[in-house]
């Protein structure tokens, strides 16, 4: 890292410490703000989800035979002859 990343880094970690130590009422909204929108992002509401996403997950189940594999197996058998 950049010294001057951990310098601010470590002037962020301050400035939250001394916030925390001298008001700690002061942090409770943004950490409820922040805690909302993490737990909306991780679990989104039911009206929000895609309905169709197993129309697309039977279809990556189907097995297409690759070109390579026949050519291969044509090729042995032409082979043991």
């Amino acid at each position: 890292m950049e010294p001057w990343f951990v310098v601010l880094l470590v002037l962020i970690a301050l400035g939250l410490g001394y916030m925390l130590v001298l008001n700690p009422g002061r942090m409770l909204i943004p950490v409820v703000v922040l805690g909302a929108i993490f737990l909306l992002y991780k679990f989104p509401p039911s009206g929000f989800r895609k309905r169709d996403h197993r129309k697309y997950a039977a279809a990556a189940r189907r097995r297409v035979p690759r070109p390579g594999r026949q050519r291969r197996a044509s090729a042995s058998r032409y082979r043991s002859k």
